[in-house]
């Protein structure tokens, strides 16, 4: 199993792209994630999440997203809590 990518601690607007750059390097195997110091994930970072859960799908990948209780919570408010924190995401 690879080692987990630690996520920064705020997903913001600016995060996005580097978040984006970072997913697509690993996008030939098992993605796993850390996210136990994020403090706030907004609607473009969870895009971005989203992107990658459905893309590891699509190649039988396995996708693993630790959150932190606010990335959670913020996941959630986004109407993204059920795929990105479902079965097969280690949440």
């Amino acid at each position: 199993m690879s080692t987990p990518f630690m996520l920064p601690d705020k997903l913001d607007t600016a995060a996005a792209a580097s978040l984006h750059d970072a997913l697509a390097a690993q996008s030939l195997g098992q993605v796993s994630l850390d996210g136990a110091q994020v403090r706030s994930c907004g609607a473009l970072c969870a895009q971005v999440l989203l992107a990658a859960r459905r893309d590891a799908d699509a190649r039988s990948a396995g996708f693993t997203l630790r959150p932190s209780a606010a990335m959670e919570d913020d996941l959630r408010l986004l109407g993204l809590g059920a795929e990105l924190l479902s079965e097969g995401s280690d949440a």
